[in-house]
């Protein structure tokens, strides 16, 4: 093998954890997740959400644009149409 070429037993597998839904420090997917399998030394974790996440810990970012906040939005068709049917 020359110089330039890698063993397959010297790549570490990659994980990349993507999330449209939460925000990228959510305990959830940023500790019990990315972190606990960058803790094992085994995998190069990548987490893609929105927003930094604290004290990276092995995990690198791949920043995705701002998550909406949904709490606020308009209500789905089903709630409509029921309100609106009531008598």
């Amino acid at each position: 093998m020359g110089p330039d070429r890698v063993s397959r037993q010297d790549v570490r597998p990659r994980v990349i954890h993507v999330t449209t839904s939460h925000h990228a420090d959510d305990p959830r997917i940023f500790d019990r997740e990315c972190r606990s399998l960058a803790a094992t030394g085994r995998y190069d974790v990548y987490l893609a959400a929105a927003g930094a996440i604290p004290g990276a810990a092995g995990v690198t970012l791949i920043p995705l644009a701002p998550v909406p906040n949904s709490r606020g939005a308009a209500p789905s068709a089903a709630v409509t149409n029921a309100a609106t049917t009531r008598t």
